[in-house]
């Protein structure tokens, strides 16, 4: 992918240098747009890939409410959390306030003094919550 980002910005940099109208420009433009759906296609592709291993993977998966499909095609448990309070309740005590997320790359209760990376920590919040809905309705 970096090699095709690379192409694409050079070929940015050659219609920027273009004049407009021009037949050699509008060949220009094709090239970007080209560029641009290559790369599309090799991230579409990567994040397929990504996806099936963890559904390869793991017989449970839980996550934030997004659309997915391709785990339960293949047989997989999907449970799908809310996503509100995810990053900013404490999962140690329990107390839930914007202050808690600071910044984006830490979390600090304010309420218990708990720090920890804050993607982390959202992700075992909805670790939990997807996992105390399955408790409450095993045959999801």
């Amino acid at each position: 992918m970096r090699v095709a980002a690379a192409r694409l910005g050079a070929a940015q940099q050659v219609l920027a240098r273009k004049q407009w109208g021009s037949s050699n420009r509008r060949k220009a433009r094709a090239t970007v747009a080209a560029r641009h759906r290559k790369l599309a296609n090799q991230r579409r592709n990567f994040h397929h890939h990504a996806a099936r291993a963890l559904v390869a993977r793991y017989g449970l998966l839980v996550v934030e409410d997004l659309k997915v499909a391709k785990a339960e095609e293949a047989g997989r448990v999907v449970i799908v959390v809310d996503a509100r309070h995810t990053s900013d309740g404490c999962e140690a005590c329990g107390h839930t306030a914007k202050e808690n997320r600071a910044s984006q790359a830490v979390f600090s209760c304010r309420g218990c003094g708990h720090t920890v990376d804050a993607d982390e920590h959202a992700a075992r919040n909805i670790l939990w919550a997807g996992l105390a809905r399955l408790a409450a309705n095993p045959a999801a």
